[in-house]
């Protein structure tokens, strides 16, 4: 499989593994930062729970969207018992192309509400 089949496979994304992409665009999380965050962005959607946020996470490594940070290049300062994950550069992809994807469905339907005499 090509990276852009891969890519189209993976779109559209579900709102919960968006959301945990977005949060580690800026850097890597451990789970409870990766909550935090997602609770802090009021454009997020989906409910994540402790449960759910790690068999998303798993999934998520499956898929190659993001990475475990290594041991080695976890801050000094850090609970040694967290693992760190970290957006790859096939999440990033992912996260630029469902972006693009809202946006262009939001565009249609902001030109068919103007067109139904919509105000917008």
């Amino acid at each position: 499989m090509t990276s852009a089949e891969r890519l189209r496979s993976l779109i559209p994304m579900k709102p919960e593994a968006f959301t945990v992409l977005l949060t580690l665009l800026d850097e890597p999380g451990h789970g409870y930062a990766i909550l935090q965050a997602a609770k802090a962005n009021p454009g997020a959607r989906g409910d994540l729970q402790p449960g759910s946020l790690y068999r998303l996470l798993a999934r998520l490594l499956d898929s190659g969207l993001v990475a475990e940070v290594p041991p080695t290049e976890v801050p000094e300062d850090a609970d040694t018992r967290r693992r760190y994950y970290r957006i790859t550069a096939l999440g990033r992809e992912a996260v630029e192309a469902e972006s693009e994807r809202m946006a262009a469905l939001v565009d249609s339907a902001r030109r068919r509400l103007v067109g139904a005499g919509g105000e917008v």
